[in-house]
């Protein structure tokens, strides 16, 4: 409802549930919004509507380490106002979407970012930008075209370290394309994938004058068109073959 607005979440003990079921989202709404469970003690679930992850709302998360927020973004009006206290973010994405992105500026307190993609039509994208630093970085993927875009929020230093956790891809042998521009050290744990899955990381660049250093780890992964500044990559805690074709490969001297 456009007229409240804030919405308290209170009481609970350490076994409280608040959760969101069904067709009931937390609307995009033109008047400013707070969901606050601060003083919750239990966790809490939310889910937004399309779009709903604007300047419009704050969030306040509670002492659970729990909490999640569910939302789905299109295009590129996605920069919460604030969001503190709550630890998963989970993204979906919209079907046949090639531009949508979400800005994380004002949030605190985030461990964990599930990158979703939806359908099997055309590929979409997920861009995050302002991805706080120590964030883990879960994706689903969908189909073969889908593009995983990551702007760390410490891209600018010549440590950025992001990491992307694979729960699903499309087929044993799909692609998904990862870019992160920035990052010295880019960790890949293709956790639920497969060794033949081919992940295109000709985005996944460091700061100016600096190298990045690929880790691979789960069960394999074929890497695609590898920046070149790449100069390591590291896959002594994979399982499973890791396959870099020649043409994959910078043209000078790497560490493998």
């Amino acid at each position: 409802d456009a007229a409240v607005k804030t919405i308290n979440i209170l009481g609970g003990n350490a076994l409280s549930e608040f959760e969101m079921s069904g067709s009931g989202l937390i609307d995009d709404i033109s008047t400013d919004q707070t969901i606050d469970a601060s003083t919750f003690v239990g966790f809490v679930e939310l889910n937004l509507a399309t779009e709903a992850f604007d300047s419009s709302l704050t969030i306040k998360g509670g002492a659970s380490t729990k909490d999640q927020v569910t939302t789905t973004i299109a295009d590129e009006d996605n920069k919460i106002a604030s969001m503190t206290g709550i630890e998963t973010l989970v993204v979906n994405s919209t079907n046949n979407d090639p531009s949508a992105s979400i800005d994380l500026t004002n949030v605190t307190g985030l461990t964990t970012v599930s990158a979703k993609f939806a359908g099997t039509g055309q590929g979409d994208q997920i861009e995050i930008d302002k991805l706080p630093a120590g964030t883990n970085v879960k994706v689903t993927s969908t189909n073969t075209a889908d593009v995983l875009d990551l702007g760390a929020a410490d891209a600018s230093s010549t440590t950025t370290a992001v990491t992307v956790e694979v729960s699903a891809m499309a087929s044993g042998t799909s692609t998904l394309d990862i870019d992160a521009a920035g990052v010295e050290t880019f960790t890949l744990y293709n956790k639920s994938g497969a060794a033949a899955n081919n992940f295109n990381l000709g985005g996944v660049t460091p700061t100016t004058d600096s190298k990045t250093k690929i880790i691979v780890t789960g069960v394999g992964a074929t890497l695609k068109s590898l920046d070149t500044n790449v100069d390591t990559v590291d896959a002594t805690g994979a399982t499973g073959a890791i396959t870099i074709a020649a043409a994959d490969r910078p043209d000078t001297a790497m560490t493998i």
